[in-house]
């Protein structure tokens, strides 16, 4: 968002009407001068995770029916709208996806998210499925190699939107992890592969993973236990008998967002790149071997007379197996929402905020 230089005068008191009218708060901001365009920033960040707007919990348009992903953005959009209309002299910015997407983990996911919304519920995994579907490449700051490199912003005072570049695809000549994000309860990465490139066969443990494929193909292998195994310890691995979930898919971006849970979805799986591709990964909780959830890889033997099934069994990380890191490069994540001291003052019960008195 971009201030005019004639938009720092103290605005002129709305006339008073008979009732309410409704989203003239923030226009009591627009006179603080630097600070209104992040002020502006937080309204629609707001506006975005607004519970009472989320999958999760009853969405506006009715107080008894859950709001669904494609309602959300509606709402969301006409908030934007709404938004433009209160600050006529500034130009209001949509989130980057990027930041709508880490929102929405931390309101799904997170220990502090779930003072506003319950626990992590399928309408969640459905709205974080939805956003997913939506982002390509550029989102999180790599060149897919496929078009024009889009038009990033670098405007100071908009700190989401600030990007220094694109990440090249045809420069990730091992398997690259771009890390965006990691807290105690989820965690946003993109893994980058070259042709030929694989990730060997690991589990999940106690965890729910998205995936979304952004350019590319690759091919798949996964499975969910039939019985889960104990946890592996000095003394004896992992094993047992497992049911196949993806037998080598071969998937294409653009393609639907993929999930896998605890127990089903394919949490033990492997990749292997088919072309050079990019696998944008939310994980929650992350790995952790203080918690219990270390990643352990696993030998996958088919058992002809069982189609269907293959015996696994824990092995050791492969030796050959190489990633490194990249720094990344997308739209900044503001992973902070108590920034201002009067935070609660500024939105709280704000559609039923009364005209100013005067």
């Amino acid at each position: 968002m971009t201030a005019s230089p004639h938009a720092h005068g103290t605005p002129t008191p709305p006339p008073k009407t008979a009732g309410r009218t409704r989203a003239r708060r923030p226009t009591r901001r627009v006179g603080r001068g630097d600070g209104v365009t992040a002020k502006v920033l937080h309204c629609t960040r707001k506006f975005w995770r607004d519970p009472r707007f989320s999958p999760s919990a009853g969405g506006r348009l009715s107080k008894n029916q859950q709001a669904s992903p494609a309602s959300r953005t509606q709402i969301y959009n006409r908030a934007l709208g709404l938004m433009s209309m209160v600050f006529p002299n500034y130009t209001v910015v949509p989130l980057s996806k990027v930041q709508r997407l880490y929102d929405a983990c931390d309101m799904v996911f997170s220990s502090a998210g779930m003072r506003m919304m319950p626990a992590a519920t399928l309408g969640g995994i459905r709205w974080l499925q939805h956003l997913l579907d939506g982002m390509e490449a550029a989102d999180v700051g790599i060149d897919d190699g496929e078009g024009e490199k889009p038009s990033l912003l670098d405007d100071g005072d908009e700190p989401s939107l600030k990007s220094v570049g694109l990440l090249p695809s045809h420069g990730f000549t091992r398997i690259t992890y771009v890390h965006i994000h990691e807290s105690d309860d989820f965690s946003i990465g993109v893994f980058c592969f070259p042709a030929g490139a694989t990730l060997p066969l690991h589990d999940h443990p106690e965890m729910v993973v998205l995936s979304k494929l952004l350019y590319g193909s690759v091919r798949v292998r996964s499975y969910d236990w039939l019985t889960a195994p104990p946890p592996s310890s000095t003394s004896q691995r992992k094993c047992g008998l497992a049911r196949v979930v993806a037998a080598d898919e071969v998937r294409r971006a653009p393609c639907e967002t993929s999930v896998l849970f605890p127990r089903s979805g394919g949490n033990m799986h492997a990749f292997t790149a088919v072309t050079p591709c990019a696998i944008l990964d939310v994980i929650t909780p992350p790995y952790s071997e203080e918690h219990g959830r270390p990643s352990t890889y696993f030998n996958d033997v088919p058992i002809s007379s069982l189609p269907g099934f293959a015996f696994l069994e824990e092995v050791e990380m492969p030796q050959d197996l190489s990633v490194v890191g990249a720094p990344y490069l997308g739209p900044r994540i503001m992973d902070d929402m108590d920034d201002d001291d009067d935070d609660d003052d500024y939105y709280d019960d704000y559609d039923d905020y009364d005209d100013y008195d005067h």
